[in-house]
């Protein structure tokens, strides 16, 4: 992939065979055990706390194969392969080894919370689905088959309509209580934060409203799918229930570009306009929105910003999935949705789209690849050959291969990396977002700033 041109848009498990002594030994006296214990190296001090805070970097869009479309791709990844990866560690993507080079301080993944890692046991040839069609797509490694797989697997979703043999709420609980073990797992607090994390995927008749659900701390006992409902009211209803259980979380929609004009409409899923409780429940809900990732910007479009220069960065046109174009006239945008949001501030009291800023890769491998040189592909088996990107025309996802971008990364001014400093930022939208870069952006603002203030020592302690 190019370098970016707008920025501002913004253990591998080691095998131990321990052979046994054939003569019995005695066991080691106490003051023998106090020596040893003091002979092991200490382990590393946890940073101190920066009151001024520091920029940490991190990806909260991010799918392994326990996502539906991510498996039919041919994607075998995990999340624990996913937090290695984050951290600098050397996993396995379609057969071969992938390293980060410079590791994250933050990550969440957000696999598709409908069929969450159901999809996975079609592949078992003494399974439940050995003599189905289902096992014939998701072992083979033709592309074409691969899409027809995902094309059956998120035309449910589309139509609300799930597939009974992938529809088991216990089957759910049971792999969710395990991708939640494997996050706090990874969480290291100091050095890296796992957040717990799925993916609400709503999108009627193709049209995108997508939500990546991010938790402070403890997950819920289930995840909340579009198959109960493709309304983000109701997601928020079920977002302000775990708060009352005492689990703070937020909402962060994306790919508003694709959304058809809905993901900042000023009309809720009924068509009516909406209401001053609507706005104050969709920033209480959502304070962050994804600006960029693998299908495109979401700030603007020359149609909008036709003196913008860069306003054609990474564009994606079609809904997702579909080869039809979306109309992005309005409601799709975010810059957009600024001025908008000031004119609902206006009329109802509350700005709707008072959104901060996060940015993501949406990547369907299970690894954060957002370095130019060191990109493997994005979605599997439908990208990861150089010569079928370069000759594809379209793909399953609606665009060529050759529109996906090597994603975004998200900024946030915290005074430590744990998941409470993290989360935290998020809340008062302390955070940025790239096209992958790692470029610290901060701004003060005040009308009563003295001229020399950026010439004083401590000009950060006192803006």
């Amino acid at each position: 992939m190019s370098n970016r041109k707008a920025s501002f848009l913004l253990a591998s498990a080691a095998l131990i065979i321990i052979f046994a002594g054939c003569s019995k030994k005695e066991a080691p006296t106490a003051a023998q055990e106090q020596g040893k214990d003091a002979a092991q190296p200490a382990a590393p001090a946890r940073p101190p706390r920066n009151p001024l805070k520091n920029a940490y970097f991190g990806d909260l869009h991010l799918h392994t194969g326990y996502s539906m479309d991510a498996f039919a791709f041919g994607t075998r990844t995990t999340p624990e392969d996913s937090y290695k990866y984050a951290m600098g560690e050397t996993v396995e993507y379609m057969g071969k080894p992938q390293k980060r080079n410079a590791p994250l301080d933050f990550l969440a993944v957000t696999d598709h919370a409908e069929y969450l890692g159901v999809v996975r046991d079609t592949i078992d040839p003494n399974g439940p689905f050995a003599k189905t069609p289902w096992y014939a797509m998701m072992t083979s490694t033709d592309p074409k088959v691969s899409g027809e797989a995902f094309k059956k697997l998120i035309g449910s979703t589309v139509v609300n309509k799930p597939i009974p043999e992938f529809s088991d709420p216990k089957l759910l609980r049971s792999t969710w209580e395990k991708y939640e073990a494997i996050a706090d797992k990874y969480n290291a607090p100091g050095k890296f934060t796992a957040f717990i994390g799925f993916e609400w995927t709503s999108a009627p008749q193709f049209q995108n409203l997508h939500r990546c659900v991010i938790f402070a701390d403890k997950g819920p006992e289930i995840p909340f799918t579009a198959f109960e409902s493709v309304d983000p009211e109701a997601l928020w209803t079920y977002l302000e229930q775990q708060r009352k259980s005492g689990m703070d979380v937020i909402a962060v929609p994306h790919n508003g570009n694709a959304s058809n004009g809905l993901m900042f409409s000023t009309k809720d899923m009924s068509g009516k306009p909406i209401t001053r409780d609507y706005a104050e429940r969709r920033m209480a809900n959502e304070p962050l929105a994804e600006i960029i990732q693998a299908k495109g910007q979401t700030d603007t479009s020359p149609a909008l910003s036709p003196t913008d220069e860069f306003a054609n960065f990474e564009m994606w046109y079609y809904l997702i999935g579909s080869d039809k174009k979306a109309n992005s006239a309005t409601g799709s945008y975010l810059r957009q949705a600024y001025g908008v949001g000031q004119e609902q501030q206006a009329k109802l009291g509350v700005n709707p789209f008072k959104y901060g800023i996060e940015a993501g890769t949406d990547f369907h491998s299970g690894i954060t690849s957002t370095e130019p040189s060191n990109y493997p592909g994005s979605h599997g088996n439908q990208d990861n050959d150089p010569a079928t990107v370069i000759r594809a025309t379209t793909s399953v996802g609606g665009e060529p291969p050759t529109a996906l971008s090597s994603g975004g990364l998200t900024g946030v001014w915290a005074d430590e990396n744990t998941r409470e400093s993290i989360f935290a930022a998020f809340k008062r939208k302390e955070t940025f977002g790239t096209s992958g870069t790692r470029i610290k952006v901060r701004m003060f603002a005040s009308w009563s700033y003295p001229k020399d203030m950026t010439k004083q020592a401590d000009w950060i302690k006192a803006a």
